[in-house]
């Protein structure tokens, strides 16, 4: 039985839940201020992109902890 995600921020090392993939969360938003800006017409992120981003991240990081 696979287990179901809840959408959690776009924002990288976020966890926060939120109503949908791709959203950002309230803290992000009041933290980050006005670096991040609201692009209705533009891509929202996927659960698939977030996933394989947050991968990548992992191994760079995994990475550095080697060659360190």
């Amino acid at each position: 039985m696979s287990q179901l995600a809840l959408p959690s921020c776009a924002l990288p090392g976020c966890h926060t839940p939120v109503g949908a993939w791709g959203d950002v969360c309230d803290g992000c938003v009041a933290a980050c201020g006005p670096l991040l800006r609201h692009n209705p017409g533009g891509h929202r992120i996927t659960q698939a992109e977030i996933d394989a981003r947050d991968r990548e991240t992992a191994a760079a990081y995994a990475m550095q902890g080697r060659v360190s």
